[in-house]
Parts: C-alpha cells; sequence; structure tokens
C-alpha cells in the first residue's frame, strides 16, 4: 500500500466520523427540542390547574395528580418554583402538595445522589420547601466534596428558618467548608432568634466565626451580647475579629457599649481606634467628647473619624468642633473639614426651594 493510498484512506474514516458526529449532534438536537416543546406544553396544559387550585378556598389536591411520571415531574417542578412567591395558606397547599406526591421524599433521597448537580438542586428543593423534618438531609451536604453542593446546602438552611441550624453554619464556616459570605447570609434569614447561638459562638470559634456573629449580632441589635462583644473588642487576639466587634458595638447602640468603645480609642491597631471613633458618632455619646477631642491629634483616619463622630453628637458637638476650627493647631484643620463635609451633607439632604414651592 503506498503513501498516498494510506492518506487516502485515513481522509475517508476521518470524514465518515465527522460525519457521525454531525448526524449524531443533529439528533441530540431534535430530541432535546422535541423534550422542550413537549416540557412546554405540558406546563402550559398544568400552570392554570395548579393556580386554580390555589385558589379556591378548600383545594382538592388530589384532583391535580396528573397522569403519567414525567407529567408528574412538571407538576412538581412548577409547585416547588411557586414556593418562594407564597405566603401563608397558599403556600401551605403547595408544601402538602408535594408531600402528598412523594416530592419531598424524593428530594430527600436525591442529597445522596452521585451527581452533584442532583445534590444541589435537591438541597434548593428542600429549602424552599422549608419541612423542619428535612433539616438533617440538608445539613449533611455542608460536609459534601463539591464546595458548589455545600453552599447550596448553607443557602437551603438559610430559607428553612430552623434556629437548630446556626451551629452546623458555623461548623462549616470554622472548618472552611463554606465561604463566609454565604454562611453570614443563611444566619442572617435565621433572624435574631439565632442570637443567642451566635453569642454563645463567640467564645469558642475561629476567627472567621466571630467576625460574622459579631456582624450579625450588632444588625440583631443584641443588647444581652454586649458583654461577649466588647470582650472581643478590647482583648480578641485576631484584627477582623475585634475590627467587627466595635462595629457591632457602635450598632447595637447601648449606654452598655460606651466604656468598653473609649477603651478601644486607645487600641494598638489604629483601624480599631478610627473604628472606636465612628463608632461613639453612631452611639450618640457626648460623655466620649474629650475622648474624641484628644483623638483628633491621631493618625490621619483616627482623626478624620473622630472629627466626623464629633459632628453627629449634636449642637455640642459642633460646637466644639467649631471651636477647635478656629485654631491654627492641627486639629483644627480636621475640625473644619468636617464642618464643611457636614454643611455640604447637610445642604444636599434638604429639601430645594422649588420643591418647597
Amino acid at each position: 500500500m503506498t503513501y498516498n493510498v494510506s492518506i487516502s484512506i485515513a481522509l475517508a474514516v476521518l470524514a465518515g466520523i465527522l460525519a457521525l458526529l454531525t448526524i449524531a449532534t443533529a439528533m441530540r438536537r431534535a430530541f432535546v427540542n422535541a423534550h422542550d416543546r413537549r416540557q412546554g406544553r405540558l406546563e402550559a396544559a398544568l400552570r392554570p390547574r395548579l393556580l386554580r387550585l390555589l385558589a379556591t378556598e378548600d383545594p382538592d389536591l388530589d384532583a391535580l395528580a396528573p397522569q403519567g411520571k414525567h407529567a408528574g415531574r412538571v407538576l412538581d417542578a412548577l409547585a416547588a418554583g411557586l414556593l418562594p412567591k407564597l405566603r401563608g395558606s397558599d403556600r401551605a397547599g403547595v408544601v402538602e402538595l408535594l408531600e402528598r406526591r412523594g416530592a419531598v421524599d424524593r428530594a430527600c433521597r436525591a442529597t445522596m445522589s452521585r451527581r452533584a448537580v442532583l445534590r444541589a438542586r435537591a438541597a434548593e428543593q428542600l429549602g424552599n420547601i422549608g419541612l423542619h423534618r428535612t433539616q438533617p438531609d440538608v445539613a449533611r451536604l455542608l460536609h459534601d466534596r463539591h464546595p458548589e453542593v455545600r453552599a447550596a446546602a448553607a443557602r437551603a438552611l438559610g430559607k428553612q428558618g430552623d434556629v437548630e441550624s446556626a451551629p452546623s453554619l458555623l461548623r462549616a464556616l470554622d472548618n472552611g467548608l463554606v465561604p463566609a459570605n454565604v454562611v453570614s447570609m443563611a444566619l442572617m434569614r435565621l433572624g435574631d432568634r439565632s442570637a443567642p447561638l451566635l453569642e454563645m459562638t463567640l467564645r469558642e470559634s475561629s476567627v472567621p466565626s466571630r467576625v460574622v456573629c459579631c456582624e450579625l449580632l450588632g444588625l440583631f441589635g443584641a443588647v444581652g451580647a454586649v458583654p461577649a462583644i466588647a470582650a472581643i473588642a478590647t482583648t480578641d487576639p485576631g484584627y477582623w475579629s475585634r475590627l467587627a466587634a466595635i462595629r457591632a458595638l457602635g450598632r447595637i447602640g447601648s449606654p452598655k457599649c460606651l466604656a468598653p468603645l473609649l477603651t478601644c480609642l486607645h487600641a494598638d491597631r489604629h483601624a480599631h481606634r478610627a473604628e472606636a471613633a465612628r463608632a461613639l458618632g453612631r452611639l450618640g455619646a457626648t460623655d466620649a467628647i474629650a475622648e474624641l477631642v484628644a483623638a483628633l491629634d491621631d493618625e490621619h483616619d483616627v482623626a478624620f473619624a473622630a472629627a466626623a463622630a464629633l459632628t453627629a453628637l449634636g449642637p455640642e458637638g459642633m460646637r466644639t468642633l467649631e471651636t477647635i476650627g478656629a485654631t491654627p493647631l492641627r486639629a483644627g484643620r480636621y475640625a473644619t473639614e468636617a464642618l464643611i463635609v457636614h454643611a455640604l451633607e447637610h445642604e444636599r439632604h434638604a429639601p430645594s426651594q422649588f420643591a418647597a414651592a
């Protein structure tokens, strides 16, 4: 066999393979299009029936059962997709429908699927359904080998709203299994009912968990957690956890926060001192005026924050800034700048004369 003949045969084989691939691709596209059309017809037929059923006062859930396994899966997907938009009895009716049809149990079994995409989809569905009994199945996925599945499980636990999920979420954060932003959003969904658990975690968690706990306790306004947060703000070795604790004390706004914030105003790190100055401004602590005035001679970011805090302390703070601004001292520059910024902000938020007319 000559070289030219071998080349010809190889090209013919390659052309045949390309033709087969083209045919296979066309057949797959046709199959997908046919499946999508069938799916669309089923959804168009089932969606009005489902909505009519929800509109009735005493719906007969068994009357909606479609014929065929595929139609049943379409109905389950439609019902599950409605859950985030429903409240009250409508939501309870859809959850009952999914339970009767076995969709909840199928989703629980799917959390053990070999395919990561099915495990993540099951976690999302169980999160939307929000049944307490499915919480262990979702929490188990926090230790999944795929990060996308772990993140889906964390979001689902937040949607379920079960406070008992808080320790599992924080352990997943401590172990580096789920990012801090995903865990914090999930815990935020749990609401201030999780505050006692977050406070307990402050004493025995990693720096990322302490940061998340402090931020959330501050947003929840957890006055009862002030002693624990104050201990983090004043003595914790972690840079970010101390910063988050100082910020939380300012957000909580309790008189109990004043003493630890004044201590933080003399911290070693200038970022902590600056955050303490901002927190004192949010606190409205006129008792801190003398300390804030002393901070005007600190590093730039601390002095700037202290001057801005004084503008938030009402007439007494403003008079103090005006007195200091009239002096040639270095602190006077920060006082004058803060007064100008405050005046510009006031002018920006004041109603215009044209609107008043």
